[in-house]
């Protein structure tokens, strides 16, 4: 991780973006594709690049963007056009002028809706989302978050379901509704089992543990949360910004509700469970979902 905040030269939001595809991308496959512009944040491979060169690669990649809006628009290509538009959005986004690329960014959603591109519109909603998770309005992020799930659902892309749903589970704990975020949760499980993504699971583990928070379940979130910490250092997953936001407040309570004794030894008993263990203890243990 540390690699790869030095490659993109600590910028907060492109660190944002590549830390959503921690969902589906081990740090060192990250790392490895780290250089070449963003692309990563979109999707493209890269190579490495030299500190202090981010924001040049930013403006490079902007310059690029809109070379291809207008080899496009010379085309009449409106896919391309609605590609153009919304990379020049995330560039212009990655160097810090949030305004200016929501503006980008709303006007190549419009299009996309317009051609009926529902690829552009998931990439677009996204992209939207995480913006202003970052700015604090996680109630236009919820709505932006449940339609990108719905075209992921109709077209059928798994991998981008399951993180939408951690992510709004995590909206959902910040609103004090563990109920409907269990049942994402539980639903991003079974889709991590099918896809065979065991890493991920992490983020299962710490949405569990954070809904036995809320649940007064104070024992079992520390059992939860020590096994979340201890899965994801085997894995060597970190947690991101949007993570710690969502599980922090709820750990503190934790700790404030059990002496330092009982928190300490739940935590590390917690830390000795396997994966499946702790699985089968949240399911133990959490409320159903009527």
């Amino acid at each position: 991780m540390a690699q790869i905040c030095t490659h993109l030269d600590g910028i907060p939001l492109a660190i944002e973006l590549a830390a959503a595809r921690i969902r589906h991308l081990s740090p060192d496959q990250i790392a490895a594709r780290l250089g070449n512009r963003f692309n990563l944040l979109t999707g493209g491979s890269r190579t490495a690049l030299p500190r202090q060169q981010t924001l040049r690669a930013a403006m490079d990649w902007s310059y690029d963007a809109e070379q291809h809006l207008a080899v496009s628009q010379e085309l009449g290509d409106k896919v391309g056009i609605t590609d153009a538009i919304l990379k020049l959005g995330e560039a212009v986004c990655c160097t810090g002028d949030l305004e200016t690329g929501r503006i980008f960014l709303e006007q190549s959603l419009e299009m996309a809706r317009e051609g009926n591109f529902p690829i552009y519109i998931d990439f677009a909603l996204n992209f939207l989302a995480r913006l202003a998770r970052v700015e604090g309005d996680n109630t236009r992020a919820k709505e932006l978050y449940i339609e990108c799930a719905q075209i992921r659902r109709q077209i059928g892309y798994k991998q981008g379901i399951v993180g939408t749903l951690i992510d709004l589970g995590q909206i959902l704990l910040k609103e004090d509704n563990p109920t409907q975020a269990n049942i994402l949760t539980k639903e991003s499980l079974v889709i991590y089992r099918e896809l065979k993504m065991a890493r991920s699971q992490v983020y299962c583990l710490a949405g569990f543990a954070s809904v036995a928070g809320i649940d007064k379940q104070d024992e079992c979130a520390a059992y939860l949360f020590g096994a979340t910490e201890a899965t994801a250092e085997k894995y060597d997953l970190k947690m991101d910004d949007f993570d710690h936001a969502a599980y922090d407040p709820i750990i503190s309570a934790v700790r404030q509700q059990l002496s330092a004794a009982d928190f300490t030894a739940a935590w590390a008993e917690g830390r000795r469970l396997t994966l499946e263990q702790t699985i089968e203890l949240a399911q133990e243990r959490l409320p159903t979902d009527s």
